[in-house]
């Protein structure tokens, strides 16, 4: 007897089903197709008589009560985690030697140098904050060509990519903004203060860390693309075939 085998109208449907469900993450949807797919076909080796609904129902089923809403929840959890990791193994690449002894004197610098010409600390905060903005301008911009590319979907890289905005406004802006909600001295008055210009000098550190990190997981995410693609055209020809 010939082995029953999903066909490409009943794949679509279940990746549009998948799409329905909220998998935003295309390396995830084309998986959980391949894998309820492969389910489907291994429960009809057991009950032949079940039709393609029957058998879809006993496999989503499996799940459990929550559905494919539990898998995309875990896998937002993943990006999350992916983002921070990234972020943790550059800043441990930094501060092993000798990184950290060059690390330390670059930032060291900064501060004895903004610390003896105060002005210097100013100038050192625009320059951060003109390089986050337009960091975080052409992140998104970049996500969403790729975006685009994939047809309106992402990939997992591309949503830690969003952390990284986030991230940005809570090490840089937000200590900034309640300094300024608590003190009546002027902001950039601020800055010209000692301890204004360690926190400066700190939140220099991060900023950096994050942006490179930031740049790392765009790199990442440009490759992923490119595979993502491949794989997404070799699922359509199946599908269309």
């Amino acid at each position: 007897m010939e082995e029953r085998r999903v066909s490409q109208e009943e794949l679509i449907e279940i990746y549009d089903l998948c799409k329905r469900k909220d998998i935003h993450y295309l390396e995830l949807r084309l998986e959980l197709v391949d894998h309820i797919a492969s389910r489907v076909e291994e429960l009809w080796q057991e009950q032949p008589q079940l039709s393609f609904k029957e058998a879809f129902h006993k496999v989503y089923k499996s799940f459990g009560i929550f559905g494919l809403s539990k898998v995309a929840d875990e896998h937002e959890k993943v990006v999350t985690r992916r983002f921070w990791y990234t972020v943790w193994k550059e800043l441990k690449h930094w501060f092993k030697i000798p990184q950290v002894l060059l690390t330390l004197l670059v930032f060291a610098t900064l501060y004895l140098l903004m610390l003896n010409w105060p002005v210097l600390s100013q100038i050192v905060y625009v320059i951060n904050y003109v390089a986050i903005i337009s960091l975080v301008i052409y992140i998104f911009w970049e996500r969403r060509q790729m975006s685009k590319k994939l047809g309106g979907d992402q990939s997992m890289i591309m949503g830690s990519l969003y952390q990284s905005g986030w991230l940005f406004y809570l090490i840089y802006f937000t200590p900034f903004n309640n300094w300024i909600l608590f003190n009546q001295d002027g902001f950039f008055n601020l800055l010209l203060t000692d301890r204004g210009i360690l926190i400066n000098t700190l939140l220099s550190f991060f900023s950096v860390l994050t942006m490179v990190c930031s740049a790392k997981l765009l790199r990442m995410a440009k490759s992923e693309t490119v595979s993502l693609l491949e794989r997404q055209s070799h699922f359509q020809r199946t599908a269309q075939a």
